[in-house]
């Protein structure tokens, strides 16, 4: 599907697409964690709570550009429909690069 130069791929897989409204990043498969603790959460949706979280855990994944990107709480949601990469990782990660690069100079 093409809408205005971009394009979305169904079929999504691996792709871990940034998202403004999840307060967490969300993995869909066990494959993706470093370390996944099994654990029941209730998230709230736009729907109300709902109890579909199964774990808690750490991952880590290296970005196009070669940087490794590490997350310490991302949930574990086997129901999800697309992996969902919370701003406020990104926000957090990249605070930490910043900080490392300051320290350096």
């Amino acid at each position: 599907m093409n809408f205005k130069g971009a394009t979305f791929n169904d079929n999504a897989g691996d792709i871990c697409i940034p998202n403004s409204g999840t307060t967490h990043t969300i993995f869909q498969h066990k494959k993706y964690f470093s370390e996944l603790k099994p654990t029941k959460k209730i998230v709230n949706t736009i729907s109300g709570p709902v109890d579909l979280i199964e774990g808690t855990g750490k991952d880590s994944f290296t970005l196009l550009n070669g940087t490794k990107f590490y997350i310490n709480d991302v949930l574990f949601l086997p129901r999800s429909k697309r992996n969902l990469l919370s701003f406020k990782d990104i926000y957090i990660f990249m605070d930490m690069i910043l900080s490392l690069q300051l320290k350096v100079i």
